[in-house]
């Protein structure tokens, strides 16, 4: 079952067509540092016997590992076709994810699964495939910071899931309306420390550059 779960993420490099058999896949120092850490998976599945999610439900989640396997291949820079691999990922159920941390905490290698999924993420959106309810989730949240430094949640379900998703929820919302703890009439409130919010984004966003 291991393997059957590892094949969903497509783990083969295709090369891109500049390289040949003749000339094989040279590459820098630099971009082989970028995946190498993962390389280092020995597939002992000790994260996916930590993992939160998969002990919930491991019908619409992959197990950590398949996920850094996936990281390894989207930031090969040999790669002919990281998007293949994060279409995968996203299918298979790659915002699904708890940040519970755990799968990082018990790797008996020190590869960080959970720090593969976030840049996975991170990629998602670098290669414009974030059409899906968690990525517009996770956008909704950083534009609610970025512009008032709080999250403005009467409206943040219908940014991840539409108006039409959204409506489904009309009953709970009613009953939340009734018990004064939400008000669609409300104007919400910007943070005093906008500022200092701000500065913290822009710090965080440089250091990403940096980091790539």
């Amino acid at each position: 079952p291991k393997y059957a779960r590892l094949k969903k993420v497509k783990p083969s490099l295709h090369p891109k067509d500049e390289f040949t058999a003749e000339t094989g896949c040279l590459q820098s120092p630099e971009d082989f540092n970028k995946y190498k850490k993962y390389a280092g998976c020995i597939l002992c599945g000790s994260c996916v016997s930590e993992c939160n999610k998969n002990a919930l439900n491991q019908d619409d989640f992959l197990d950590p590992f398949a996920f850094v396997k996936a990281e390894k291949l989207v930031a090969d820079s040999r790669s002919k076709s990281p998007e293949e691999h994060l279409k995968a990922v996203i299918e298979a159920g790659l915002w699904r994810c708890f940040n519970c941390q755990e799968c990082t905490a018990k790797c008996p290698k020190g590869l960080d699964p959970a720090g593969a999924i976030e840049k996975l993420k991170a990629e998602t959106f670098k290669h414009h495939l974030d059409d899906n309810v968690g990525a517009r989730h996770a956008k909704a949240i950083y534009d609610d910071i970025q512009t008032s430094g709080t999250l403005d949640e009467s409206k943040l379900n219908i940014k991840s899931e539409g108006y039409l998703m959204s409506s489904l929820r009309l009953p709970m919302a009613l009953r939340l309306m009734n018990v004064g703890k939400m008000d669609p009439l409300a104007k919400h409130p910007v943070n005093p420390d906008i500022k200092t919010i701000d500065a913290i984004v822009k710090a965080a966003e440089s250091a990403d550059k940096e980091a790539a």
